[in-house]
C-alpha cells in the first residue's frame, strides 16, 4: 500500500560521548473522526502515548494532565508528543516525524498508542469528564511496523493508522483497520473517587426516602 505523505526524515549523527540517541518515527493516520464519524478539525489535539509497564491503556479520567511528559490518570501512560493536524492541513488526516528520546521511564518494547481529542486543541493542558477522545494502538497493517518503542536510534520507524473509510487522498486504497477504529469512542470518566463519592450520595438520597 502507497503511504499517505511522503515523509522526509533526517539521520542523526550521535557523537561517542552521547549517552542515547534519538528515535526518528514516521506517524500516519486517516482518517481519524470524532465520535460522529466526522473528519477531525485541523487543530484538533493528538497525543502519541507509551504504556511504561505494559499494562494496557487505561481509560483516561476527569482532570487528568495531558502536558508533554505528563503521565495520564497520574499512573503509566505517559505523553511523549503533542500534534495537531497543521502539518498535513486537512481535517481527518495526520501526519509527522518527530525525533522523540528515550527517559521519565520510557524504554525499548513499550506499547505505543495514538490518541485523539476532537474538541481539544495544542492549548489544552488538562481533560474533563464527558470528553470524548479515539484511540489506537496496533495491529501493524498496511506497512507499518509494530506499534511498540524500538530500539535506541532507529530511524524511520512506521506508524500507520489507515481505516477503511480514508478517502481523503483517492489515488490512494483504503486502509485495513476498520472504519469505525477511527471514530472517538472513547469517553473520560470521573475520577474513581469522585464516583464513589457520587455512589455514596445515591445511596444516602435512597436511604431516606425510604425511611
Amino acid at each position: 500500500m502507497s503511504h499517505r505523505f511522503n515523509l522526509f526524515i533526517a539521520c542523526a549523527f550521535v557523537s561517542a560521548t552521547s549517552l542515547q540517541a534519538s528515535i526518528f518515527f514516521d506517524i500516519q493516520g486517516e482518517l481519524l473522526k470524532n465520535s460522529s464519524g466526522t473528519a477531525i478539525p485541523v487543530n484538533a489535539l493528538i497525543l502519541l502515548v507509551a504504556d511504561t509497564t505494559n499494562n494496557g491503556f487505561a481509560n483516561i479520567t476527569d482532570g487528568s494532565s495531558l502536558a508533554l511528559n505528563a503521565f495520564l490518570n497520574s499512573g503509566d501512560d505517559r505523553v511523549l508528543a503533542r500534534f495537531d493536524l497543521s502539518s498535513s492541513g486537512t481535517a481527518g488526516l495526520f501526519a509527522e516525524g518527530p525525533s522523540l528520546s528515550f527517559g521519565g521511564g520510557w524504554n525499548e518494547t513499550d506499547p505505543l498508542a495514538l490518541l485523539w481529542f476532537p474538541t481539544l486543541n495544542l492549548a489544552s493542558s488538562t481533560v474533563s469528564n464527558g470528553t470524548s477522545y479515539g484511540l489506537f494502538s496496533g495491529p501493524a497493517l498496511d506497512g507499518s511496523d509494530a506499534w511498540i518503542t524500538p530500539t535506541d536510534g532507529a530511524t524511520g520507524h512506521k506508524l500507520y493508522f489507515f481505516n477503511a473509510d480514508a478517502t481523503i487522498l483517492p489515488d490512494s486504497p483504503p486502509g485495513s483497520h476498520a472504519a469505525g477504529l477511527g471514530n472517538a469512542s472513547l469517553t473520560v470518566v470521573p475520577e474513581p473517587s469522585r464516583s464513589l463519592l457520587a455512589l455514596i450520595g445515591i445511596a444516602g438520597v435512597a436511604f431516606r426516602r425510604r425511611r
